[in-house]
C-alpha cells in the first residue's frame, strides 16, 4: 500500500523495517497529523513475537488568540481525526486478517 495525504494527514500502509539495537522493528502503518504534531504507528517488535501494538506521540504546542480558533480545533478533531483514527484501526484489522500481521494468541 502506498502513501496517502489529505489536508495535512498523512497515512502509510507501505510495511517497513529498522533496525534497533539488535531487535527488529517492523512498522505496518503510519499515521501523521501536521496540524497537532501528532503520530501514531502500528507496529511489532523481533524480541517479542506476536506483540503487535499501535504507539503514539504528539509534540504541537498551540497558540489561541481568540475563540474562533478553539472552535477550530475542536471542528478538525470532531470531522478529521475520526476518520483518521478509523482508518488506521481498518487497515490494522485488514493486515491481520490477510496474515500480514500475526493475530494475537488466545
Amino acid at each position: 500500500m502506498s502513501e496517502h495525504v489529505d489536508g495535512g494527514i498523512t497515512f502509510d500502509a507501505t510495511i517497513r523495517y529498522e533496525k534497533v539495537m539488535d531487535v527488529l522493528m517492523t512498522s505496518y502503518a503510519r499515521l501523521a497529523v501536521d496540524e497537532l504534531g501528532f503520530g501514531c504507528e502500528v507496529r511489532s517488535y523481533s524480541d517479542t513475537p506476536n506483540s503487535v501494538g499501535a504507539y503514539a506521540d504528539a509534540s504541537a504546542e498551540w497558540e489561541f488568540n481568540n475563540p474562533d480558533d478553539l472552535d477550530a480545533l475542536a471542528e478538525f478533531f470532531q470531522t478529521k481525526m475520526p476518520e483518521a483514527l478509523r482508518t488506521l484501526a481498518a487497515t490494522w484489522r485488514q493486515l491481520i486478517a490477510d496474515g500480514t500481521i500475526p493475530a494475537a494468541e488466545a
